[in-house]
Parts: structure tokens; sequence; C-alpha cells
């Protein structure tokens, strides 16, 4: 009798250790650890891409000024963690010019965004480059801060599940100087 009871503390106990282990071993326990840390790895994504801002330019230029490479380089230190991010890098002009060279020249302004980015880590395959010229305005008017806000480089996503905000940067004059607004 003493035997028996042995026995059958003994498979009691392996069974509630099977049970344990299938616990363990749960696909749906595990699923939810793997969605838990999906979310917490989108929440890092989004928090990086949101660090982009507009790229602004002088007038006739694709020189990237130094606020601009600024700009680019902290967001940059955070994409570099995340190579399933690919952009859109979108060069723009404002209405002077012949859309032709405004296309050639909002192309020249992506491809030095694009050259930096490269510099600073980001591989290239994450990076695609359109031109739009003059064609999608971001402020309409024939002023000097219309022409600064229009002389840009645009970031848009192209691949990767987060959502993409991009801030205003620092505009730039005709001549390549900081251009200081009642709003800034």
């Amino acid at each position: 009798m003493k035997r028996t009871i042995a026995i059958l503390l003994l498979a009691v106990f392996a069974v509630g250790c099977s049970t344990t282990k299938k616990v363990d071993n749960d696909p749906f326990a595990l699923l939810e650890a793997d969605e838990n840390a999906l979310e917490r790895q989108a929440r890092e994504i989004k928090e990086a891409v949101m660090a982009l801002r507009r790229v602004h330019f002088a007038h006739d230029s694709a020189v990237l000024p130094v606020e601009s490479r600024n700009a680019i380089a902290d967001a940059a230190s955070k994409l570099v963690k995340y190579p399933e991010v690919v952009i859109y890098v979108e060069g723009h002009a404002d209405q002077r010019g012949e859309n032709e060279y405004n296309i050639a020249l909002g192309e020249k302004r992506a491809e030095a965004t694009v050259a930096y980015l490269k510099h600073l880590g980001i591989s290239a395959d994450r990076l695609e480059i359109l031109s739009y010229g003059e064609e999608r305005p971001l402020f309409q008017g024939e002023t000097q801060i219309a022409y600064a806000m229009n002389r840009r480089v645009e970031f848009r996503l192209m691949k990767g599940d987060v959502e993409l905000i991009v801030e205003d940067g620092m505009l730039i004059t005709d001549l390549g100087g900081v251009l200081i607004t009642a709003s800034r």
C-alpha cells in the first residue's frame, strides 16, 4: 500500500511538472511576449523617425547648411538602429527658374541629403531619391519666406510600419544664412 501511494505521488508530481512545462512552452504566451517586444520596438522606431526635419537650402544651391546637417545627424543616429525603415528623400525648389532646371536642382538637393545620410551610416538601399522641383510648394507666394520654405528636402515613409512626421527645419535665406522670423 505504501508503495502504491508513493507511485501515485510520483505520478501526480510528474503530471504537475509536465503541466508547468507546457505553460512555459505555451505558444500563446510566447506569441504575446513577441507581440509586446514588437510593440516596444515600434514605439522606439516611431520616436526615431519623428525626429526627421525638413532640410532647407539657399537659392540655387544644393549645399547642405550646417543647421540641416545637425538635424540629419540627430535623426541618423537613431535610424541606424532600425534597418527596416526605408524612406523617400524628396527634393523641391521654389518657383524661380525653369521647370526642368528646378527638377534637376531638387534632385541634386535630395542627392546631397542622401550622401550625408550614407556618410552617417544609413544604408543606400533604405533611401530612394525623388524630385518634384517646383511642383509641390509647401507655401504659396513670392516672398522670401515662401521661397525659403519651398527650397527643401522632405522625407516620406516608403517602407516600415511606423508613422513618419516631418517637422519644420531651419529656414535658409537666398544667400545661405539663417532666416529669422517672428515665429521662431
